[in-house]
């Protein structure tokens, strides 16, 4: 088994286990979001997709913040007068360069730093004013899955402590269980050059990291969308090698005329199906099946996807 599968396979359980964490440990950050101040929400790759789903959560709550790629808030600091805000960081290793270049620059402007990371021991949980670690274990292979999934469960808990809500874990955990297995067996035609994924709201969080997640493991072509954003322009160079990820009811009619090589992720007549009511616990699981799609299309390429060829793991 590889790596990477594994991998996919304990995010039943560490879900559960970094929910607890983050509830048990996370009281005292409540108050930074009641603060008159500028928030900035910053991370690279996976975690800047993080830092887009922690995002639509503060929208929901009405609190107004602004997600940015960490290289492009370093750049926006050095000529803006921002300073004295809260910048919460995701890096999942606390070790990316540019995650952490960004938060040198916040706290020169007085900025109070949280960091989201997948362990304590790191040189942004150290910087920082607050650390929130779900600790999912150490990922081996490149791709991240389990520690990408353990940083929006990060998100899903803060949203939990600020809005008093409960949130189903044990729901989500079960529905990951059993998109696992159902994502294992389907039928998949692998024989496509590029991918598209597109959502709507929150689950085009989804499809971002589901675009990257098949572009760094099996090397494939794959942009990810929201879905009334793909048809100015962008549709324009849609064909039959391309393979179109539809992800929470994105209607499909129009992209069908298209192209013959479909995945639809829950959505009306899928197979993969979440069962949950929440969309933000929804855009969580449906992660799931875009995982496993990115490991059987680099098993399906005779490509190992525990190395991708031109990636390293940012670790300490």
């Amino acid at each position: 088994m590889y790596h990477l599968e594994a991998e996919i396979k304990e995010q039943p359980l560490t879900v559960k286990r970094s929910f607890d964490r983050i509830i048990n440990h996370g009281e005292r950050i409540k108050d930074l979001f009641y603060d008159d101040r500028d928030i900035f929400i910053i991370g690279s790759g996976s975690s800047y997709h993080s830092a887009l789903f922690l995002s639509f959560i503060l929208d929901r709550l009405s609190i107004f913040n602004r997600p940015m790629q960490s290289s492009l808030f370093n750049d926006m600091l050095e000529s803006s007068e921002y300073r004295d805000g809260l910048v919460i960081a995701f890096s999942q290793s606390g070790e990316s360069s540019d995650v952490i270049a960004s938060a040198k620059a916040a706290k020169n402007r007085n900025f109070k730093l949280v960091s989201i990371t997948n362990g304590e021991t790191n040189t942004l949980a150290h910087m920082s004013d607050h650390n929130l670690s779900y600790n999912v274990g150490e990922e081996i292979a490149i791709t991240a899955t389990k520690s990408f999934t353990g940083s929006l469960i990060a998100s899903s808990a803060i949203y939990s402590l600020i809005s008093g809500l409960d949130i189903n874990i044990a729901g989500l955990s079960a529905s990951i269980d059993e998109l696992i297995a159902k994502s294992a067996s389907i039928s998949m035609d692998f024989s496509f050059k590029k991918a598209i994924f597109l959502g709507s709201g929150i689950f085009n969080v989804s499809a971002m990291e589901g675009a990257l997640k098949l572009r760094e493991t099996a090397g494939i072509d794959a942009e990810g969308f929201p879905f009334r954003e793909y048809q100015h322009g962008y549709i324009e160079t849609l064909d039959d090698q391309t393979l179109v990820v539809c992800i929470s009811d994105v209607p499909s009619d129009k992209i069908r005329t298209y192209t013959s090589k479909f995945l639809l992720v829950d959505t009306v007549g899928s197979d993969l199906i979440s069962g949950l009511d929440d969309p933000l616990l929804r855009a969580i699981a449906d992660i799931i099946p875009l995982q496993i799609l990115a490991l059987r299309s680099a098993i399906a390429r005779n490509i190992d996807p525990d190395h991708p060829k031109k990636l390293t793991k940012v670790v300490k």
